[in-house]
């Protein structure tokens, strides 16, 4: 019993299961997001993009999740420890919080970006949030529906939060790179 709880510390503490577990996650959205057609009025295409888009943005969510995590985990949180997950604070999903554990400074497109994918990674799943307070995101305009996304904005701000968590990605691969003992050119 104590190996697999060996085990599961391990895992939940290498930045790399949960930076590819994120990638995993964002690579099947993208999938997704090739069935995606906002403005498409006519059947079956709007049919089609109406039953994707929840679970893309929810794979989105999550994707972006694990990959905050292993950020996290490279400054130096913990997630797992005696063989049972930990949290590294704030209401579970809410990407703004992990964002801030994770020490990574967020400008306000992509705070609003995080609060519009911590609500997709409930509603992609279920028809309710699990409060009417939960069905709603801070805007510095006040609070809005969640369930709004634009297509073009939305989908800009959220392509150029991913291209930054790339370059984040890459200088945390170079780093353990340098810090991996043995040969050395």
């Amino acid at each position: 019993m104590k190996e697999l709880i060996d085990q599961f510390d391990l895992v939940g503490g290498l930045v790399h299961a949960w930076w590819n577990a994120g990638w995993r996650l964002l690579t099947s959205a993208d999938i997704l997001s090739r069935e995606w057609h906002p403005g498409v009025l006519t059947s079956p295409a709007r049919e089609l993009t109406e039953a994707v888009h929840g679970p893309r943005l929810l794979l989105r969510g999550c994707g972006v999740e694990c990959q905050l995590k292993a950020i996290y985990v490279s400054n130096g949180g913990v997630l797992a420890a005696d063989g049972r997950y930990i949290s590294p604070g704030g209401r579970s999903h809410d990407l703004v919080n992990l964002a801030k554990a994770a020490r990574l400074q967020l400008n306000p497109d992509e705070q609003f970006l995080l609060r519009q994918l911590s609500f997709w990674v409930e509603r992609g799943r279920y028809p309710i949030a699990t409060s009417w307070a939960r069905e709603l995101i801070d805007t510095p305009q006040g609070p809005v529906i969640g369930q709004m996304w634009d297509s073009e904005r939305d989908e800009a701000a959220f392509n150029a939060f991913r291209n930054r968590l790339q370059q984040i990605g890459q200088e945390m691969a170079e780093k353990a790179e340098r810090e991996r003992p043995g040969e050395r050119s």
